[in-house]
Formats: C-alpha cells, sequence, structure tokens
C-alpha cells in the first residue's frame, strides 16, 4: 500500500513541496483533508465572532495555510473527513495532502489524540 503524504512524515518537506507545486501550476488552491474527529489544540472546529460561523482551526491546519502563504500560493481547501478517507482520497488522488499530527499507525482509520502530545510540529 502506496504511504499518503501527512504532516507528521518525514517526507513532509517533499510531499508538500510536490503539492504545491502542483497546485500553483494550475493555478489553484491546494486541496487538503483533515480529521473530522476534533483534537485541540491541533484540530478542531470553532466558532468565529458575534455570528457564531463554524471554522476548522488548529496547529495543523495553520501550519498548512502560513507555509502556502510563505510559498505566495492561496490557502488550502481543507476539507474534514473520516481519516480513513481522507487518506485513501490523497492515495488515489482527489486530494493532494493529508494535514494531521495524530496517528497511531500508517494503517489507522482513527487518529489517536494520546499520540499527539508526543508529536512536535
Amino acid at each position: 500500500m502506496r504511504r499518503v503524504p501527512t504532516l507528521d512524515t518525514p517526507a513532509l518537506p517533499l510531499a508538500a513541496a510536490m503539492a504545491m507545486a502542483m497546485a500553483g501550476a494550475h493555478g489553484q488552491p491546494l486541496r487538503a483533508c483533515a480529521s473530522d474527529a476534533d483534537f485541540p489544540p491541533y484540530v478542531f472546529t470553532a466558532s468565529s465572532g458575534e455570528s457564531g460561523v463554524a471554522q476548522d482551526t488548529g496547529l495543523a491546519i495553520n501550519v498548512l495555510q502560513r507555509a502556502l502563504r510563505r510559498a505566495g500560493l492561496e490557502p488550502a481547501a481543507v476539507q474534514r473527513l473520516p481519516w480513513k478517507r481522507c487518506r485513501e482520497m490523497v492515495a488515489h488522488g482527489q486530494l493532494d495532502i493529508a494535514s494531521t499530527i495524530c496517528t497511531s499507525t500508517p494503517a489507522a482509520s482513527t487518529p489517536t489524540p494520546h499520540r499527539c502530545a508526543r508529536r512536535t510540529i
């Protein structure tokens, strides 16, 4: 099975550079996904301001968006999906990168929060 690029893999710089180049070459924002499970402060949904509009945020999403801005590219369109579907969509080219730092094993279907504390960004 092909390894899916995520923000916690050693291949991140190469995977991110390739994905950013592909997105930039097509003039389209990077297509990213993150787990639909909330793991604050890494990935979670927060309401913003008085309007109370829900917005996906967290360290994993913010690091990805900042890297894209520094590269002069548009922010990524990040979808929150079940982790297994997120990884499969990246593996099949439907999305460009999986953005998360919480995994239990490479084949895990659901990220686990206890591993997040031992990871660094």
